[in-house]
């Protein structure tokens, strides 16, 4: 049995130098990737944070996710994602049901004041006792009044962590790994990172970060990191079909595309035409739901406690 941070570890330990995650002309190593996430689990301890504690995590998917998210998990703290466009009232009713006993947050999107909406909410839950804000200048100064930055907070902690028992996250890996991978859903959502996040860092695998859905910036990462993963909607499948040059050939290496819901049969059928996919999981969030496009054979779960032998 092994859990997600047990699985992380034994990838950094045999591939330190390949890549973990890709985010515009930035590429993290599993050893720079496992280091920055050591320091989010010491912070945590360091605030009080303890194995079963939820923590709350409001981020699009930009690099602080996959680190944020993988820290607490290590701590022995329990997830709570956070959907960027939820309001102040949404978030510290979410806080209050759970007892989240901390919260980090991006401070903000186009027209989404993701950090605002978070601060505003954890002033109203007294259950909840600290608040990160991760700035988009991770070199802006610390502040003289709350709420405190993310960034000079971490850069004081250890960057080795043993991890704790208690942490867990749904991990669905596909066959054929390690994938290269990138999600056109947010990482919020569970089914999407349970596969193009945990399931790909699990394995060795590389992930590819977009913070909104741009279909033409998504045909150009995944055809310059040969992505074989691809994590999508309707809408998102329908605007890359849109974005791709009809009279151009594409040369995609997408083998696997996961859908976090069902896909009009008829769109399905033009999308793996159209991008020579071999495996398409179309759906509800259980895996065991996918039919009848889904190829069972290929998923094998590894939620927490459920580690192939």
């Amino acid at each position: 049995m092994a859990d997600l941070a047990a699985l992380l570890d034994d990838a950094v330990r045999t591939r330190p130098e390949r890549t973990a995650v890709v985010f515009g002309d930035a590429r993290i190593s599993y050893a720079e990737f496992d280091r920055a996430v050591n320091q989010v689990a010491n912070l945590l301890v360091a605030r009080g944070v303890r194995p079963g504690d939820t923590v709350a995590l409001s981020c699009p998917n930009v690099p602080y996710f996959p680190t944020i998210c993988l820290g607490l998990l290590k701590a022995g703290a329990r997830l709570l994602p956070l959907d960027v466009s939820l309001s102040a009232e949404e978030i510290a009713r979410r806080l209050a049901d759970t007892r989240a006993v901390a919260c980090f947050a991006f401070e903000a999107m186009v027209d989404q004041p993701i950090g605002e909406e978070a601060w505003t909410a954890f002033q109203a839950v007294d259950s909840c006792r600290e608040f990160f804000l991760v700035k988009l200048d991770s070199a802006t100064p610390e502040p003289l009044v709350p709420p405190e930055f993310y960034a000079p907070l971490v850069a004081r902690q250890a960057t080795t962590f043993t991890s704790a028992p208690g942490g867990g996250d749904e991990t669905i890996v596909l066959a054929g790994s390690p994938h290269t991978s990138l999600s056109l859903l947010p990482l919020s959502d569970p089914f999407a990172r349970a596969v193009v996040q945990n399931g790909v860092l699990a394995t060795g695998g590389t992930v590819v970060l977009l913070p909104r859905l741009d279909a033409r910036r998504a045909l150009g990462l995944m055809a310059r990191e040969k992505v074989t993963c691809l994590a999508a909607d309707r809408h998102a499948l329908e605007d890359l079909l849109d974005a791709a040059d009809p009279d151009t050939p594409v040369a995609s290496s997408l083998r696997v595309v996961v859908a976090a819901e069902a896909v009009p049969t008829d769109l399905g059928a033009r999308f793996v035409e159209r991008f020579g996919v071999s495996v398409t999981i179309w759906g509800d969030h259980a895996p065991e739901t996918r039919a009848p496009h889904a190829a069972r054979e290929s998923l094998s779960a590894l939620s927490t406690g459920h580690h192939p032998q």
